[in-house]
């Protein structure tokens, strides 16, 4: 594609615009504990190393379980990021405006990390929501040993369970306890006054879980958190449509897993559980973004990603992208090449796909 010098000078701001967004704001990394006991644990197996993309994300060794407490573990990085390990999305949301304030900062970069569901995150919204006997399945793995808790994210899937969530994604009524949806993001962001002062105008809040973004659910929900949290004109929300991929040989950010066909399947859960090695089964995935530009929301898809970055956003490195977005009323539809297939055996398992012809994995 030829460049026009319209088109050429807007490229260069935009770039120049991103490339300075970590300078003027908080980088953040919002860590539920039960994915941080995996990552210590997997850190333990295969050592992360300075620079690796989940190091922030390694629980300390001081918290026992997941749920000593519904108080929120606030540790500085030494690359000067934030990590916030959390029970809770009320603990999660005040630590992370009681870190902004702190600092005198806004808030640059926003990773959530969490087992995700279309539309939804699986952790109880509040202290109140963690006593329920709704949260018996999170406290259960809240509870569990480390290496469990790793074990269990190397396991076998099959087709039944992918289409299972695939219907999910897509069905209104759906829901599954003990997860923080759109309706409670929204009660527990109302509690602090004017939320979007806290975030930078290029702010980018990553949600480095499964499936979230998947489905007629997942869009809503993309979209809803860029209303709630955004107002920049360059600021964005992204989700993942897929199956996410995290562990010691994902250096590089969260990698994505696509379904093609049922002997990729096999061979998938013929080795996946024993290689215990994500960027051997990774493939190209597709993120969802949803954001605010030229005095309106806009939502897009941005495909055949190789991983979903910590730091900078997926669209920062590729500005070729930025073409008129599907407006938010705009009526979701997938071509057979996005057909969306998931997995999930029961809440303890957040692993989904998008449907990819077998030429476009790696």
């Amino acid at each position: 594609m030829k460049l026009t010098p319209l088109f050429a000078a807007t490229l260069l701001s935009l770039l120049s615009t991103y490339s300075a967004f970590a300078e003027t704001g908080l980088v953040i990394h919002g860590v539920e504990k039960i994915v941080g006991k995996f990552h210590r644990y997997d850190n333990q197996v295969h050592p992360y190393g300075a620079g690796h993309a989940w190091a922030p994300y390694i629980l300390p060794a001081a918290v026992a379980t997941a749920r000593d407490t519904s108080t929120a573990t606030v540790v500085q990085n030494a690359d000067q990021s934030i990590s916030i390990y959390f029970s809770t999305l009320d603990d999660l949301i005040s630590s992370a405006v009681q870190q902004a304030q702190a600092a005198h900062a806004k808030i640059a970069v926003f990773n959530i990390h969490a087992h995700g569901l279309p539309g939804a995150l699986f952790f109880p919204s509040d202290a109140q929501a963690l006593k329920s006997s709704e949260c018996y399945e999170w406290k259960s793995m809240a509870d569990d040993t480390d290496e469990n808790s790793y074990m269990s994210y190397y396991s076998s899937v099959s087709k039944d369970e992918l289409d299972e969530i695939d219907n999910m994604s897509n069905d209104a009524g759906s829901s599954i306890p003990c997860t923080s949806g759109l309706n409670e993001w929204t009660a527990v962001a109302a509690k602090t006054p004017d939320i979007q002062s806290y975030f930078t105008d290029d702010a980018r809040i990553h949600l480095l879980s499964c499936v979230v973004g998947l489905g007629t659910n997942g869009q809503a929900f993309t979209e809803g958190l860029a209303k709630i949290f955004l107002k920049g004109a360059n600021a964005h929300v992204e989700t993942s449509m897929n199956l996410g991929m995290g562990d010691w040989s994902m250096s590089a950010g969260m990698g994505f897993w696509a379904y093609q066909n049922e002997d990729q399947l096999e061979k998938f859960n013929e080795g996946y559980p024993v290689d215990r090695r994500d960027s051997e089964f990774a493939q190209k995935g597709t993120i969802r973004l949803s954001g605010f530009n030229s005095g309106q929301w806009f939502s897009s898809q941005l495909a055949d990603q190789d991983f979903m970055l910590t730091g900078m956003s997926n669209l920062d490195t590729q500005p070729a992208f930025l073409r008129p977005w599907e407006t938010f009323s705009a009526p979701v539809s997938f071509s057979p090449r996005e057909a969306s297939g998931v997995r999930a055996t029961s809440v303890r398992v957040f692993r989904t796909s998008v449907t990819l012809p077998v030429s476009s994995g790696r």
